[in-house]
C-alpha cells in the first residue's frame, strides 16, 4: 500500500466512523411523502421506506425515498427522491436536491432548485435566511424550443419567488435525528399550517425546539 493510499483509506475511514443508518416506512399522498413509522427493522421492510444516514454529530446527511429497493423515480415531479445534508459549520445547513445519479439539479418545472442554504442562530433552532440556487443541464429544453433567455427569465422568477426564508429545512420532517434532536424553524413557523401528519408532528413536538415543547 502507498502511502497517498494510506491516507485516502484513513481519512475515508474517519470520515464514516461514527455514521448510522435508519429506516422508516412512508407512502405516497398526492403531494408529498408521508412518514408512517420510524426505526423500521431493515429485514422486515415495506415496499415504500426512507434510508436516512447520520453523522458522527447526530445529524441527518441523507435522505433517500426508496420503492422496490430502488429509488422512488416515478413520484410527482416536485417530490425529491435522494437529499443531501452537508453542514459547513454549526449554523449553516445546505440541502442539495440530487437526480438519479447523485448530482444537484434543478427542476425549474417544477420550481424545485438544486440546493438551499439555510443559515441559523447561534443555538441552531431558528432559521435567520435561506437562498436557493437553480443549476441544471439546458440542453434538454434547448433541444423542445427553450432559448437561453427564457431560461434565464424563468430562473429570475423563480429566484424572485423564493425571497421569503423558509419556514423549515425541507424534508426534516421526513428526518428522526433532524439537527442533533432540533427542528430549525423561522419566527412565522406555525406547525398548525403545515401538512405534516401526526407521525411527523409528534416527532417535531419532542425533538427539543423550546417553541413547540408540549
Amino acid at each position: 500500500m502507498t502511502r497517498l493510499t494510506f491516507i485516502f483509506t484513513f481519512l475515508f475511514s474517519q470520515a464514516v466512523q461514527g455514521q448510522q443508518t435508519l429506516y422508516h416506512e412512508y407512502y405516497e399522498s398526492a403531494s408529498d411523502f408521508v412518514i408512517t413509522k420510524w426505526n423500521c427493522d431493515k429485514n422486515d421492510l415495506s415496499n415504500m421506506y426512507v434510508i436516512e444516514t447520520i453523522d458522527r454529530n447526530n445529524r441527518v446527511t441523507e435522505l433517500k425515498f426508496m420503492h422496490k429497493g430502488n429509488l422512488n423515480n416515478g413520484s410527482l415531479c416536485y417530490l425529491s427522491t435522494w437529499l443531501k445534508y452537508d453542514y459547513p459549520n454549526d449554523t449553516t445547513i445546505v440541502l442539495s436536491y440530487l437526480n438519479e445519479n447523485g448530482k444537484p439539479e434543478a427542476n425549474i418545472e417544477c420550481e424545485t432548485p438544486s440546493a438551499t442554504t439555510y443559515f441559523l442562530s447561534s443555538d441552531g433552532m431558528t432559521i435567520k435566511d435561506s437562498q436557493s440556487k437553480y443549476e441544471f443541464d439546458p440542453k434538454p429544453y434547448y433541444e423542445i424550443g427553450w432559448t437561453k433567455e427564457f431560461l434565464e427569465n424563468v430562473i429570475i422568477e423563480l429566484k424572485a419567488n423564493n425571497k421569503t426564508t423558509s419556514p423549515f429545512i425541507d424534508y426534516y420532517s421526513k428526518s428522526k435525528s433532524k439537527f442533533n434532536g432540533v427542528f430549525p424553524v423561522s419566527n412565522e413557523f406555525d406547525i398548525e399550517k403545515q401538512y405534516f401528519n401526526e407521525t411527523e408532528k409528534k416527532e417535531i413536538i419532542t425533538v427539543g425546539n423550546n417553541v413547540y415543547d408540549s
